[in-house]
């Protein structure tokens, strides 16, 4: 799984709200917020 930024034009208009830090905490195993669920990597 990736995490696409609203930093990226085409992940932002898609509806993406991760901002850089949040896929640094999900890169670390911490859960995030992606389209209203709580993702984390298992």
């Amino acid at each position: 799984m990736h995490v696409h930024t609203a930093f990226s034009f085409y992940a932002h208009i898609g509806g993406a709200m991760a901002q850089p830090s949040d896929a640094y905490r999900f890169a670390q195993g911490e859960a995030i917020k992606v389209q209203a669920q709580d993702v984390k990597i298992q």
